[in-house]
């Protein structure tokens, strides 16, 4: 289970605290997953995920729309995939559907991994040396 720490921040206070709240909500819909925990709070998890996630791809979208940011499309398709999955995980639980917990927590490990360490660091510095270019 992801747990906060140093390697995460980036550089920008509001990303960072983002990224700090998106990592709890993974961790917890991670541990509700783990124990098996009935569809209900499963449910719940998801729908918390899922409104953190919203809130901070709209604040990143937004930043790669005002900084022009040249990757923005390939960046805005990981978002659609994460809340593609954590919704398909959210409907599994209203349908009675299975669910593969263990994969859906592997999927959430390796997209925090590339996502914020990868494609977030990229924004980010993109955006740090485009301010320093606009002084």
């Amino acid at each position: 289970m992801p747990t906060w720490n140093d390697k995460y921040l980036l550089g920008h206070a509001a990303i960072d605290r983002q990224h700090r709240d998106l990592i709890e909500n993974i961790g917890s819909l991670q541990q509700a997953l783990d124990k098996s925990t009935n569809r209900e709070t499963l449910k719940k998890s998801a729908e918390k995920l899922l409104t953190c996630s919203l809130g901070h791809f709209n604040s990143e979208e937004f930043l790669m729309e005002q900084g022009e940011f040249p990757e923005k499309n390939e960046h805005i398709k990981e978002h659609e995939l994460f809340v593609n999955r954590i919704s398909h995980l959210k409907t599994a639980c209203e349908t009675g559907e299975e669910a593969d917990g263990g994969e859906i927590s592997s999927f959430l490990d390796r997209w925090l991994k590339t996502h914020i360490l990868r494609t977030d660091r990229a924004l980010v510095e993109y955006l740090l040396q485009k301010s320093k270019v606009l002084l």
